[in-house]
C-alpha cells in the first residue's frame, strides 16, 4: 500500500476548511429557523381573521391582556388588507361595546388594492367588553355587512 506523504499543511488546510464548511452550514440553518419563527408573517399567522369581504380583504386580530392604571385590560391588535388584485375599495370599523354603550371605535376607512393598515385600541377585562366589526366597500354603514363576534374572547396574540 502506498503511503501518502504527510509533508507540508496541505492536509491541515484541508481538515480546517471543511471544519468551517460544517460550521458554516450550521449556523446558516440556524439563522433559517429563527427568521421563519420570528418574521412578520410568522407574527402574522398568530391573528385570526374576525371579518372578511368577498374580494378577498380581511379584518385580522389579536388581543393579549396587560395591565394599566385602569385594572387589567386588553390589548387589541388589528391588521386590515385589500389584496392587490382587488378591484374594490373596502373598509372596517372595530367597535369595543360596553354592556349598550359603545365605548371605542377604530376606523380603517377605505382602503385602495394592496393596502394594508394596523391599528391597536383597549379594551377592559373587568368589565366584560364585547366586540363587533362592520365592513364595507361603501360608506360606512350604508351597504355593509355587521358581525357580532361572540368567538373573539379566545383570540390570543403570540408574540
Amino acid at each position: 500500500m502506498k503511503k501518502l506523504s504527510q509533508k507540508g499543511i496541505a492536509h491541515h488546510l484541508m481538515i480546517v476548511g471543511i471544519a468551517v464548511l460544517v460550521v458554516a452550514a450550521v449556523g446558516f440553518a440556524g439563522f433559517r429557523v429563527y427568521k421563519g419563527k420570528n418574521s412578520d408573517s410568522a407574527k402574522a399567522a398568530s391573528y385570526t381573521t374576525i371579518a372578511s369581504w368577498r374580494n378577498g380583504s380581511t379584518l385580522k386580530a389579536c388581543k393579549k391582556p396587560i395591565s394599566s392604571g385602569y385594572g387589567a385590560l386588553w390589548e387589541v391588535k388589528l391588521i386590515a388588507t385589500n389584496p392587490v388584485k382587488s378591484t374594490e375599495k373596502v373598509g372596517y370599523e372595530f367597535y369595543v361595546e360596553r354592556g349598550k354603550n359603545l365605548v371605542q371605535t377604530v376606523k380603517f376607512p377605505l382602503m385602495n388594492a394592496g393596502v394594508a393598515s394596523a391599528k391597536t385600541t383597549y379594551a377592559s377585562k373587568q368589565l366584560s367588553d364585547t366586540y363587533s366589526v362592520s365592513v364595507g366597500n361603501g360608506s360606512m354603514g350604508g351597504g355593509s355587512a355587521f358581525a357580532s363576534m361572540s368567538n373573539f374572547s379566545t383570540i390570543t396574540c403570540r408574540y
